[in-house]
């Protein structure tokens, strides 16, 4: 993999992209540092997915020419790069085999394009647990509220774990309570043990 300029402010796919001729990214939803979320739909099943590609800004940008490939801006990151591509496979491979557990955003697949490598993952639209806990109306959600609230996220960490599958970052944030008052743990696909390379 050959070594390109960096680039600033151009790190997202650009709307309206299509990816693996079936997948049309239509917003940016998200940027962490390691990942980029889009919000895409799915040509073929007529439905709005997610899309979590794997881009750990510090180590990479993207092509000029195309606008799409992802390159390591130094060769001597491309071994960590490979790595981090690895594990991110890894984990996809292994929630897909578990699918679906319920309450958590599935991983339904992955495909290698462009130089990186994509997680397609259920959408669920809501608000975060960290919002519902700082708003200052309404009754004040206590230990117990908490609990009950959470346990469909407990038991299926209980499954994931067994299969040796873990979050790594877990926070209110990334937990989601849909209009129909499901509660889902979003996030698996975040590179979390590779954070050093956003450093």
């Amino acid at each position: 993999m050959g070594t390109q300029k960096k680039q600033k402010n151009n790190d997202a796919l650009r709307e309206k992209t299509t990816l693996q001729d079936r997948y049309q990214i239509e917003e940016v939803k998200r940027q962490s540092g390691l990942t980029i979320e889009y919000l895409a739909y799915d040509k073929f099943r007529e439905k709005k997915i997610l899309i979590r590609e794997l881009y750990p800004r510090n180590i990479v940008s993207r092509n000029p020419d195309d606008e799409k490939t992802v390159g390591c801006v130094q060769m001597y990151h491309e071994e960590l790069f490979e790595k981090m591509k690895e594990r991110f496979i890894k984990k996809a491979k292994g929630l897909i085999k578990l699918y679906p557990v319920s309450g958590i955003s599935n991983v339904i697949t992955f495909f290698e394009e462009n130089g990186t490598v994509y997680g397609v993952e259920e959408l669920f639209t809501g608000i975060t647990l960290e919002h519902i806990l700082e708003k200052k109306s309404g009754r004040e959600l206590g230990f117990e509220d908490v609990m009950a609230l959470l346990d469909p996220v407990i038991c299926a960490l209980r499954v994931l774990h067994k299969a040796g599958i873990s979050h790594g970052n877990i926070h209110p944030g990334e937990i989601l309570v849909t209009r129909e008052k499901e509660v889902i743990l979003t996030g698996f696909l975040e590179p979390v043990e590779d954070s050093v390379a956003d450093g």
